[in-house]
C-alpha cells in the first residue's frame, strides 16, 4: 500500500528572557541540530532573533513629601536612592552636594545583588556663621 505524509512547518514559539538587565536593543542566536533518520550530521542554517529590551538604565531617587528639608544647627533629611535596573558590574553612584549641604556617605555601590534595594542617603546643612535667609542647595549624583 502507497501512503502519502504529509510534512508541514512547524510553529517554534520564540521568548526573549525577561531579565532585569537594561541591555538595549540586542539578538539572539537559535542554533538547530538533527539527528536519526539519516539527517545526522545535517547542516542546519542558524535563526537570528531581534530582541527589544523592557529595562532602562537608570537611577531612582524618592525624597520624603516630595523635597529635602535641613537646618543649619538643626535637622537634617535623606532620601534614598536605587538602580532601575539590573547593572552587569559594580556600580558606583558619587554624591556631590554644594558648599552650603553635608552629605552621606560619599557614594554608594551596586551590584546584580542589592541594585534594586533603596539605600539611604543622609543631608545637612552647612552650620556657618554667615546670616541667611531660606535658601536651597544642591546635590548631584554621578
Amino acid at each position: 500500500m502507497v501512503g502519502t505524509v504529509q510534512v508541514g512547518l512547524k510553529t517554534i514559539q520564540v521568548t526573549a528572557v525577561n531579565d532585569a538587565v537594561a541591555e538595549g536593543a540586542h539578538t539572539g542566536t537559535i542554533t538547530h541540530a538533527a539527528s536519526g533518520g539519516g539527517y545526522d550530521g545535517v547542516v542546519i542554517a542558524n535563526v537570528v532573533a531581534n530582541i527589544t529590551d523592557n529595562d532602562a538604565k537608570g537611577v531612582t531617587i524618592v525624597e520624603s513629601g516630595g523635597n529635602t528639608a535641613v537646618t543649619e544647627g538643626g535637622a537634617g533629611d535623606g532620601y534614598p536612592l536605587r538602580l532601575d535596573s539590573e547593572p552587569t558590574g559594580t556600580v558606583t553612584v558619587t554624591i556631590t552636594p554644594d558648599a552650603q549641604l553635608t552629605r552621606s556617605p560619599p557614594s554608594l555601590q551596586f551590584d546584580a545583588t542589592n541594585w534594586f534595594t533603596p539605600q539611604p542617603v543622609t543631608v545637612g546643612a552647612v552650620d556657618d556663621a554667615v546670616f541667611e535667609q531660606a535658601h536651597s542647595g544642591t546635590i548631584t549624583h554621578g
